[in-house]
């Protein structure tokens, strides 16, 4: 995980949901085949004594390795609050959300919606982990199947009201950082897009609902596809 967030030249929220369900499902490999250790070798379960060409049993073992309860509970917890604190810091934008990418609305909806049904199928199937896989569940977007039909009706909206799509405006430089850079952000940017139509212009009420979603002027110019208009 730190690896990947550190070192990786591109990073983006849908590649950091991609890495995740890779990690689970790796997971959930390896605590199934906890229960079910290698077998020990065919000359720990059987004697030969070459003097009589007898061959005994040796004394009763188990099998298998079946570890303790204790165990698979330290394991579960050591994995899933990784996984958790990693989405946590990712939430609350501690870790970056683009970096050198090209997410579409669609692409970023579709991964979405892949890991938190993901996430409730690891719910419903390993109740050890049930507190974990909430908290991080919790730290996650919903997903939809609306993810292009956001950006098709935004640019309707723009061609309804003759708003054309110029280099250097305000609703082109939006509308290129929606679809080549989508995060959750672009929720609070419509938010205030919309309050700003509602009260005829009013850049402080503009800023005001980006400010609630922890937007602010430098925010916007930072992202790959800055807005600055």
């Amino acid at each position: 995980i730190v690896e990947q967030e550190v070192t990786h030249n591109q990073m983006s929220l849908k590649k950091r949901y991609e890495n995740c369900l890779e990690l689970v499902d790796e997971w959930e490999k390896q605590s199934e085949g906890m229960a079910m250790r290698k077998l020990r070798s065919w000359n720990t379960l059987v004697h030969v004594d070459s003097s009589k060409a007898v061959w005994s049993r040796m004394p009763s073992m188990p099998l298998m390795e079946v570890p303790g309860e204790g165990e698979i509970q330290a394991s579960t917890e050591g994995f899933w609050s990784w996984i958790f604190v990693w989405q946590r810091f990712s939430f609350q934008r501690l870790l970056t959300w683009e970096r050198n990418t090209c997410t579409q609305p669609r692409m970023l909806a579709g991964t979405t919606n892949q890991i938190t049904s993901r996430m409730a199928e690891l719910w419903k199937a390993h109740p050890r982990c049930r507190m974990w896989i909430r908290w991080t569940l919790a730290t996650m977007g919903r997903g939809g199947n609306a993810g292009q039909q956001i950006r098709d009706v935004i640019l309707d909206i723009m061609h309804a009201h003759g708003i054309k799509e110029i280099h250097g405006t305000y609703y082109e430089q939006w509308h290129q950082k929606l679809h080549n850079n989508t995060t959750p952000e672009d929720i609070g940017i419509c938010r205030a897009i919309i309050k700003f139509l509602q009260t005829d212009g009013n850049m402080s009420e503009y800023w005001k609902v980006l400010a609630d979603h922890g937007i602010d002027k430098e925010r916007l110019a930072s992202y790959s596809r800055p807005i600055t208009t």
